[in-house]
């Protein structure tokens, strides 16, 4: 069994070499070149746990990686902050400063959010709707209830919207249906919310930017005490400004500019040459007849070329660069007739073929393949029944061996290029056709859009010696990672795959914010996301209702420290059956976990109870009962094992 161990806010799980199929998709899937190579590798996941490391280790808070010397996986938090010296400490925190200082002088109550505008724009994305689904047809009727189309327009005419009411209507447009990714709803999920936010800060305008310049300052005020006193909760409170700032309709400039420093890839693969020809190599062996007439001289007889195909990586910025090489060895046996003489000869030569390919974002190309060879032929024997004629044949073929040769080398040659290409070619079709194919999206895009989550940006490249893909998967309003994961990589390392922790922050912020679930949802969304409802999340027919609603910003939070995984989650309302033990004022719910690798699996093992704040409650015998009954709810949920 792998050994274990942790750094502090540091998860590290070993991969034995070989068998993790699932972990290299995942992480190789997102470039084109494995379109090509068509393969994929196996590998079961095992927990190593490590302590922290002396004082003059870099600091790896929030970070956790999982790692093998064959394949190693990376998860890092956005907080890596605390990496840099003083100097550049100082420097990142006084450039932050200055744009924020330019956001608060930019701040102009008349860009808010308009409710007069958003009405009429939601009024004409109801109109492309109805006339999209065609109302007074049956499908239409039903798809106006699914859409909920009368709640929207009572909602449009009511003169002070609710704001949670909206939001739940945004969410029942952000569903993966087919339909829902049709220009025409997501025009009207897009108008609601515009709708939303100007509910949100249309009101009191004034307010609204009083609001925003107090929390610029309580940051400011933060970054002069302690530039890095807190990394986590920093980049916490500069993603909550630029959501501010983007729903506000405000500074673009300076949500362009704070966004910059958190731009870093948030997922990033690297697969070096050793790991790509494991995927990639194969065996050739590969018998051929052979006819041919060489100076008048009919050839026939077996030839097979036997080697392998493995690849060579080269240097390219913006794209992958490989030659696919053959190396092998040709052998022939033939008998060559002329004019009732017979030549028994044997033929070996070895064999190098090559053919360059590039995998760019605009698709792949190759160029023809080159052969080099050097044939050798040997005439074994020359029959006839007349000693004369051997002799005068053994003479005749010993002046034309050399021409022979260089013919049937050349010829050679081009059979060698015209197949490999052809062979090469054919592979490449199919992956130009899945580049095409994830190029336009696929299911995974209309996923996507349906749940109303950005396309994430891939760039790949390659070196000498490895491959390397970065993927930055954030919203326009929300933060990717400030720097590279601080983890050095394994110098034997083959496959590495780094997960910065704003990735999962995003897509769960994107897929729960302001969402309200219910028991009864449950298996449904689970059938969304997945394909499926695993068992733990299957309802109980005697389970009693309950629901929890999400608050709009950050609403999970995933933090690795401890040799332990702390997941946080943020409701503004939680309600079950009795109506007397509903949490309004927003609760605070955190669950720590400690990894460890039991029966060939990665489990996470509860440590100590649930965790649950109730800011909004006064009432401390109140508190002490709501937090009863949350936990009961939660227990199930957050299981021990």
């Amino acid at each position: 069994m792998p050994e274990s161990d942790i750094h502090k806010n540091t998860l590290a799980t070993e991969l034995p070499p070989g068998q993790s199929r699932w972990l290299l998709e995942l992480g190789l899937a997102v470039m084109a070149m494995f379109f090509v190579l068509s393969s994929t590798v196996h590998a079961q996941t095992a927990i190593r746990l490590a302590g922290t490391g002396g004082p003059k280790q870099p600091s790896t808070a929030g970070t956790a990686a999982l790692a093998s010397s064959s394949t190693r996986v990376k998860l890092a938090s956005r907080d890596e902050l605390s990496r840099r010296d003083e100097w550049s400490r100082n420097e990142w925190s006084g450039d932050l400063k200055q744009i924020l200082g330019n956001a608060m002088r930019d701040l102009d109550a008349s860009r808010l959010p308009s409710l007069d505008q958003a009405r009429a724009n939601l009024e004409k994305q109801l109109a492309v709707v109805e006339a999209y689904i065609r109302p007074e047809t049956s499908n239409g009727q039903a798809w106006s209830r699914f859409l909920k189309l009368d709640q929207i327009r009572e909602a449009l005419n009511q003169p002070n919207p609710s704001e949670a009411e909206l939001a739940q209507l945004e969410m029942n447009l952000r569903q993966n249906y087919p339909g829902l990714e049709s220009n025409a709803i997501t025009g009207l999920r897009d108008a609601l919310v515009e709708f939303k936010h100007a509910a949100r800060y249309g009101g009191n305008p004034e307010r609204t930017i009083q609001v925003f310049e107090a929390r610029i300052q309580a940051l400011v005020a933060s970054l002069d005490q302690d530039a890095a006193a807190d990394p986590a909760k920093l980049a916490e409170d500069v993603g909550r400004i630029v959501n501010y700032l983007y729903t506000g309709n405000q500074s673009p400039d300076a949500i362009q500019q704070l966004r910059s420093k958190f731009n870093r890839a948030n997922a990033e693969v690297y697969a070096n040459e050793s790991m790509l020809n494991r995927v990639a190599s194969r065996a050739v062996a590969e018998p051929s007849p052979v006819d041919e007439c060489i100076l008048g001289t009919r050839v026939l007889g077996r030839a097979c070329l036997q080697g392998s195909v493995g690849l060579d990586l080269l240097p390219m910025y913006e794209g992958i660069s490989l030659k696919l090489n053959l190396t092998g060895n040709l052998t022939s046996q033939n008998r060559g007739y002329n004019r009732g003489v017979v030549l028994r000869t044997t033929g070996n030569s070895p064999i190098f073929a090559s053919k360059q390919i590039l995998v760019t974002t605009d698709g792949i190309t190759s160029s023809p393949a080159t052969v080099a060879t050097d044939l050798t032929t040997t005439i074994q024997a020359i029959e006839h029944k007349l000693r004369i004629v051997r002799k005068i044949a053994r003479r005749k073929a010993a002046e034309q061996k050399p021409q022979a040769d260089a013919i049937a080398q050349g010829r050679m040659q081009n059979r060698i290029r015209t197949q490999y290409d052809a062979q090469v070619e054919e592979r490449l079709s199919e992956a130009r056709g899945q580049l095409t194919q994830l190029k336009a999206g696929g299911e995974l895009e209309t996923k996507l859009e349906r749940f109303d989550m950005p396309q994430p940006a891939i760039a790949f490249y390659s070196t000498s010696d490895a491959v390397n893909a970065n993927v930055v998967q954030a919203a326009s309003f929300q933060l990717a990672a400030s720097e590279p994961c601080p983890l050095p990589r394994p110098a034997d390392s083959q496959v590495v795959i780094q997960i910065h922790q704003s990735l999962l922050i995003n897509a769960l912020e994107s897929f729960l914010s302001d969402r309200t679930v219910r028991n009864t949802d449950v298996d449904d969304l689970a059938q969304q996301i997945a394909g499926e409802v695993p068992q733990d999340l299957q309802s109980k027919q005697d389970e009693e209702p309950w629901e929890i609603t999400m608050v709009g910003y950050n609403p999970v939070q995933i933090d690795f420290d401890d040799d332990r995984v702390k997941l946080t989650l943020r409701f503004t309302r939680m309600a079950g059956s009795d109506e007397a033990k509903t949490i309004t004022g927003g609760a605070v719910v955190t669950v720590v976990y400690e990894p460890r690798f039991q029966s060939g699996r990665l489990e996470l093992r509860r440590v100590g109870d649930i965790d649950i704040q109730l800011p909004g409650i006064r009432s401390q015998n109140r508190a002490t009962v709501l937090r009863s009954a949350a936990r009961a709810k939660l227990d199930p949920v957050f299981q021990e094992e």
